[in-house]
């Protein structure tokens, strides 16, 4: 896009000088509701949508799954979109997404994507929140929040998987912007907050008081009423992972943090503690079918 330059008293007109274009901006929403039918069934209650965001609800999961889906393949700085998921009081159900999340390159002084998850819990419902992984390229800017509402009944399995730049490119991540807050709430109380921020030039990467050099991260949580006694078996899952990893617990909420050297172990070992985990819940060792796709 080119403008032409207004000129000085006396001068005759310029030539065009370059304007920097305004882009088109993705904003969307997805939201699912499930709930229980008359016969203690797990069933869609509700869909809406709007692009790039969408919903699907295959059939072929151990239990109801909802797939979220962007359809513009990647944010890149300024969209905005939201996912939502509601599961009514009983209902059990999988949320996960139909590939990872790519954050594309910002141009200088452009605003960060916004990317927004609300994740409802009723009371004795059984929830999975399994999103595939956010890779964020070197010069992304994401400003992410996820909000979990867990009733004290409720069973919530969720994971978060950060890959900062893509090592199959041989890029490094040093120069991209990332806010990432995950909120679980129980009621109208505030329980837990996990708030990270990388920015250029911060070192965190690096240190060996942040992430010590590993450039996939993953955050996994149980919030559920046997969370604490179920601290020794999430360790010793952790035993047979090949990242490095620990677990704690307090509150109803277990905790588990991952370092990997790369994608490949990242998922490898997120899909290692929960389906063992999932084992001794009593529920099928199994990941959602789009992990393998």
């Amino acid at each position: 896009m080119y403008a032409e330059s207004a000129p000085n008293k006396g001068e005759p007109p310029s030539a065009f000088v370059s304007v920097a274009p305004r882009l088109q901006r993705s904003r969307g929403r997805a939201a699912v509701r499930f709930k229980l039918d008359g016969v203690g069934r797990t069933v869609l209650a509700d869909l809406a949508q709007s692009a790039p965001c969408l919903a699907i609800v295959p059939k072929g999961d151990y239990l109801p799954t909802a797939a979220f889906i962007s359809t513009c393949g990647g944010l890149t700085s300024g969209d905005e979109v939201a996912f939502d998921l509601e599961l009514s009081a009983g209902a059990s159900a999988i949320a996960t997404t139909q590939a990872a999340e790519k954050i594309y390159c910002a141009r200088p002084g452009d605003p960060p994507a916004c990317l927004e998850s609300r994740v409802v819990v009723g009371e004795g419902a059984y929830c999975e929140w399994l999103p595939q992984e956010t890779i964020l390229f070197d010069g992304s800017k994401l400003q992410r929040r996820t909000v979990f509402q867990v009733a004290e009944t409720a069973q919530l399995l969720a994971c978060e998987l950060r890959v900062l730049g893509r090592a199959a490119h041989g890029e490094v991540y040093g120069d991209g912007f990332l806010s990432d807050r995950i909120e679980l709430w129980r009621g109208d109380e505030l329980s837990w907050v996990d708030a990270l921020r990388l920015a250029p030039g911060e070192g965190a990467l690096q240190s060996s008081v942040g992430f010590g050099g590993y450039m996939a991260i993953g955050t996994i949580l149980y919030a559920a009423p046997d969370a604490e006694q179920q601290l020794p078996t999430a360790r010793d899952i952790l035993d047979g992972s090949a990242s490095k990893c620990a677990a704690t617990a307090w509150d109803n909420l277990l905790i588990v943090r991952i370092l990997a050297a790369d994608v490949f172990q990242l998922r490898t070992s997120a899909a290692h503690f929960v389906t063992g985990f999932r084992a001794q819940l009593g529920r099928a060792p199994v990941m959602p079918r789009f992990w393998s796709l």
